[in-house]
This record gives C-alpha cells, sequence and structure tokens, in this order.
C-alpha cells in the first residue's frame, strides 16, 4: 500500500509558468522596441503596452493559484514521544512503523478530539523510518527540507538531541586557549547599525533626487532594462527552486475520497512490519482534490 515517495516539481507549478511564459513571450522584444523608439525619437511617443494584451487573464490564473494553496488541511502526526504511542523510558523511546501507522489510523475515530475529519476527506499519509535516532533526524531532515511539517520538525529535533546525549555529557567545548584577531563590521555594533539606519533615511531621499539625475526618456529606458534584468532574475530563480525538488525520504500512501471510516481501515490494513525500531508517521487531511498539490510534491 505505501510506495517510496519522490520529490517532484509539481506539474500545477510547471503549468502556471508555462501559462506565465506564454503570456510574457514577447515582452523582452517590446521592451526592446520601446527603448528603441525613446532613444530615437526627438519627442516622446506614447502608445499602449502592447505586453498588456497577451498577459490578459494573468490575475485570474494567479488568483487560482493562490487558492489552491489557500486550501485548509488538517494534519496528525505521531512518533516514538507521542503519550500512548511509543514504548520505552521517558526519553528512550521506540515506535516500529506497523505500530505508528495504526495510531494514525486510531485517530480518525477518536471520539475525544473534535476536529477529527467528519466527512469525505483525501488523505495522505507519510512514514519515515530509522534504526537510531540519529538517522531519523537526518530522514526528517531531508522531508522537511522540501516539505517543512513543525510537527516532524519537533521530532527531528528531540532525535537530533538524544543521538548526541551521551557525548554531550562528557564533551565539553574547550575555552579559547589564545587570543587572536577577529574580521567584524562597525556597523554589526547595536548602536551604530540603528545610527546609521536612522542617518540613512534622511539620505535616502537625497539619494532617489540623485540618481534621478538623467533626461525623463533615460530615466524610462532604464526602467526598461531593470524590467529585463528582473524576468531573467525570476526565471533562474524559478529553476533554483525547483531543482531542489529530487530524491526522497520515507514513504507515503495517497487515499482519495473516502470516509473517516474507511480511511482508518485502509491505513489499519497495512501490511508493515516491525523490522525498524523508529518510526514518525504523518496524515495529511483535507476535503476531495485539496491535497493535489502535496501528493504532486511527493510523488505519490
Amino acid at each position: 500500500m505505501f510506495s517510496e515517495i519522490n520529490f517532484t516539481w509539481p506539474a500545477t507549478f510547471s503549468a502556471a509558468i508555462a501559462n506565465a511564459a506564454g503570456k510574457l513571450a514577447n515582452a523582452n522584444a517590446e521592451i526592446n522596441t520601446a527603448k528603441t523608439r525613446l532613444t530615437a525619437a526627438p519627442d516622446l511617443a506614447l502608445v499602449n503596452n502592447p505586453i498588456a494584451a497577451t498577459c490578459n487573464g494573468s490575475l485570474a490564473a494567479l488568483t487560482a493559484l493562490n487558492n489552491l494553496l489557500a486550501n485548509e488541511v488538517s494534519s496528525f502526526c505521531v512518533h516514538p514521544w507521542t503519550q500512548g504511542v511509543g514504548q520505552g523510558d521517558s526519553h528512550n523511546r521506540y515506535l516500529s512503523p506497523a505500530n505508528a501507522v495504526v495510531a494514525v489510523a486510531n485517530k480518525f475515530s477518536d471520539v475525544a478530539d473534535v476536529n477529527k475529519p467528519k466527512t469525505v476527506v483525501d488523505a495522505i499519509c507519510v512514514l519515515l523510518t530509522a534504526a537510531s535516532y540519529g538517522q531519523l533526524a537526518e530522514t526528517i531532515t531531508q522531508f522537511c527540507t522540501v516539505f517543512p511539517d513543525a510537527q516532524l520538525r519537533l521530532c527531528q529535533r528531540r532525535a537530533q538531541q538524544l543521538s548526541t546525549i551521551e557525548k554531550d555529557k562528557v564533551i565539553l567545548p574547550d575555552a579559547a586557549g589564545n587570543a587572536f584577531w577577529r574580521p567584524g563590521r562597525l556597523a554589526a555594533a547595536g548602536r551604530g547599525e540603528r545610527g546609521c539606519s536612522l542617518v540613512g533615511e534622511r539620505f535616502a531621499h537625497a539619494v532617489g533626487y540623485e540618481a534621478g539625475g538623467v533626461s525623463p526618456d533615460q530615466e524610462l529606458i532604464n526602467l526598461a532594462t531593470k524590467k529585463q534584468q528582473q524576468l531573467s532574475h525570476i526565471a533562474a530563480a524559478i529553476s533554483s527552486f525547483a531543482a531542489t525538488f529530487s530524491g526522497g525520504s520515507g514513504r507515503g500512501v495517497f487515499i482519495s475520497a473516502k470516509t473517516p471510516e474507511q480511511i482508518k481501515n485502509q491505513l489499519a490494513a497495512n501490511s508493515l512490519g516491525h523490522d525498524e525500531p523508529l518510526a514518525c508517521c504523518v496524515v495529511y487531511s483535507g476535503v476531495p482534490g485539496s491535497l493535489g498539490l502535496l501528493r504532486e510534491m511527493l510523488g505519490l
């Protein structure tokens, strides 16, 4: 039932970027044309921006994407230190993958939890396992690098602390044995930085007027160049961000449009074993269709 998570750049993002790229396809050329007119014309020749026509519908597309990200999603996480779930003493606790998934499944029928799903929902269950606290902390970090989760972050911090607690008891940081020069900046001192900030506000207007000491047509040409640079910068930033969606961490399963009882039964029937001593399991639920973006990110 569970499959390996493979972090993937969402097709939803790709479609939105392609949509925007199509609308901006002629932007650079049109800006160059405008700069040429400004350079050649003795007087300003004003025309309507031709890019406006190709960008028709951009606001509606952006609103649709923002609405997708605004979907309400509920989540629940179990880990070795969850009360009544893990086994062991107060700190050194353990939880097998099978027991973690069963614990999550039971939350779908928890009569004491007023926030549990009550209608047909989509659900994504993510399972992260490890053989040691250090490995568990590393696995959670890999997952949260792509999809940050506050509950998993707390678990990661506890596991990381426990992985080094014995060593931390006996290894203390050495005091500096030698004095040496340390590079720094005067502005890093709190009062100096605040003073520069206040004085800088006074200079800001003067700097603005200084930068404006060019002819109006040259100022428009400079603005057009900045727009072209911004278009290139955004495209490069998107490519760099998309490249971070690689690799994977843990296993997951997507359950579409089921009642809480059906989701509980499907998760409880998992074929996972008790071969690994540490596991974290987090489940996300929302109205049908609301988890599409997360599903794409996790490659499920």
